[in-house]
């Protein structure tokens, strides 16, 4: 009988306040960019200008969903813990699993190989996504990245449940 566990989002207050600095950058840089004219400050008013609205837009929207973060099932792992999410990634898609820590954090990295790397970023309709997406791969090597404090669930548990169904789909 197929099984299925739902972990939720943490609370979104963090994510507020993550939303509230992005308007206060794109803010501070619409600022910057009327009232300035020196060439280093100007590049980065432009850059929070063309992409603060866009972030903040993603930021909101994956703020007023009531979807869980993550869904395990035994067919594979629908992850929704990012403004990026990925979707459903099945067992059998050339999997690894990392625990690691990025930016400070505990995270579990989900490696997908080259040739599903492309599938997965081809999938995806919204081009800004699509950038978020690339750059994503070039900071962390993965498309993939859940934190410990997006989900609200013991860590350890989560990870080693997530390696334990990668190994299954191996055998």
């Amino acid at each position: 009988m197929p099984t299925e566990l739902r972990i939720n989002s943490k609370k979104k207050g963090l994510f507020l306040v993550y939303c509230l600095l992005l308007l206060i950058a794109f803010i501070t840089g619409l600022m910057i960019y009327i009232y300035t004219a020196f060439i280093f400050v100007s590049v980065y008013a432009m850059v929070s200008i063309l992409l603060g609205p866009p972030i903040l837009y993603l930021a909101i929207k994956k703020l007023a969903s009531n979807q869980p973060a993550i869904i395990i099932s035994d067919n594979g792992i629908f992850e929704n813990s990012s403004i990026i999410s990925v979707g459903f990634i099945q067992w059998n898609d050339n999997l690894a699993v990392e625990k690691t820590v990025l930016f400070n954090q505990n995270a579990v990295v989900l490696v997908i190989s080259n040739k599903m790397l492309s599938s997965f970023i081809a999938r995806e309709t919204d081009i800004l996504k699509r950038l978020i997406m690339k750059a994503n791969y070039q900071t962390c090597g993965t498309l993939v990245t859940i934190f410990e404090n997006s989900i609200d669930v013991d860590f350890d548990a989560f990870a080693d449940l997530v390696a334990e169904k990668v190994a299954q789909s191996k055998v």
